[in-house]
């Protein structure tokens, strides 16, 4: 997908910003859990900010993470509410990273940036770098859209970090800083709520149920059996290129257990969408029914989004839906997935 590209004086601003944020060290008094907003004045998006500091063995990481507009908000909540595992929670973030490493971090297209805008840094974690995260695809370099965005707000979430470090009794409430604003002509005036942060409400696309019975399972005549399905979706570790797009992202895959006999049953493999994501349990089942010729008994899910992607279609066919905190045999089949992939 063609990306419209930041001139230099953009990319100049946005890492004297940057620049700024860093100079500030406000890891040293703000957590990951101290979240806070930043209204965009040109669209009225909503950006929410965390603070990065992780130590580790062999390199420190520091950075500002960005959440933007309400995709923005999800990917934090369910981060902060540990929706995904540490291991599949990469595979769901929406965001920008803001990051100050070690030059041994940086990718080619980071160093070509620096150099292009005729900068030089030096030392440990000196190094600036930006990436988007986007849930399903390989982080990439930002565009012209989110660089223009993070010159908007950036100022404004430099000086709400000194606020807390001036006022840390604030950080103590309940509920989070959000700055607004609102533009007239040339004129921002910028004003402070509090705010209780809460998931946005979602249209997401579904299949219409009454189809996928009276048109899809009805006209199979599956026969009932005693079988009991495991179903649940995972991303694969190795990101592949769309041909026809240019996207490089990680495969979603969608798989089918026995989960008597503990054995394969059908495999779905999707492009991920958030929007979209209910539809993928959907065409898996009707796509395992036609192929078994088969309902089962029941059915357990790991998950609400699958399970509410199926229970209105299983309830009518009376199949039992249960959530359950683990599914061995689907477990098993992901670390071999991951062993394989890791070897090669």
């Amino acid at each position: 997908m063609e990306l419209a590209t930041p001139s230099v004086e953009e990319w100049k601003r946005l890492f004297e910003l940057a620049e700024r944020f860093k100079n500030l060290e406000s890891w040293y008094w703000m957590g990951y859990g101290d979240v806070f907003g930043v209204q965009d004045p040109n669209t009225g998006t909503i950006c929410y900010f965390n603070v990065i500091a992780f130590e580790m063995e062999n390199m420190d990481l520091y950075g500002l993470a960005v959440y933007i507009g309400e995709d923005g908000l999800v990917s934090l909540l369910e981060m902060l509410d540990e929706v995904h595992d540490e291991e599949e929670q990469f595979f769901y973030n929406d965001l920008i990273v803001i990051q100050f490493a070690d030059r041994s971090v940086l990718t080619k297209e980071d160093l070509e940036i620096i150099k292009k805008v005729g900068l030089k840094f030096r030392g440990k974690n000196n190094w600036i770098s930006f990436k988007r995260f986007i849930p399903g695809y390989l982080p990439r370099m930002l565009n012209r859209e989110e660089v223009n965005l993070l010159n908007s707000v950036l100022d404004q979430a430099i000086d709400v970090c000194l606020m807390l470090k001036e006022n840390p009794n604030l950080k103590s409430m309940d509920k989070v800083l959000i700055r607004t604003c609102k533009k007239e002509d040339s004129k921002i005036t910028w004003k402070d709520e509090w705010v209780s942060l809460e998931y946005p409400d979602e249209e997401l696309i579904v299949y219409d149920v009454n189809d996928i019975i009276e048109k899809g399972i009805n006209e199979i005549k599956p026969k009932k059996t005693l079988e009991e399905w495991a179903i649940d979706f995972f991303f694969l570790p190795n990101p592949v290129k769309d041909e026809e797009s240019g996207d490089v992202y990680f495969p979603y895959l969608g798989i089918v257990m026995n989960n008597i006999i503990k054995s394969g049953v059908n495999l779905g493999m999707f492009k991920y969408s958030r929007l979209s994501r209910l539809t993928y349990p959907q065409e898996l089942f009707i796509n395992t029914v036609e192929m078994t010729q088969s309902l089962p008994r029941s059915i357990v899910v790991k998950n609400d989004d699958i399970y509410n992607a199926l229970v209105d279609i299983t309830q009518p066919l009376g199949i039992e839906l249960r959530i359950v905190d683990r599914i061995d045999i689907i477990e098993d089949f992901k670390n071999s997935v991951r062993e394989s992939s890791s070897e090669g």
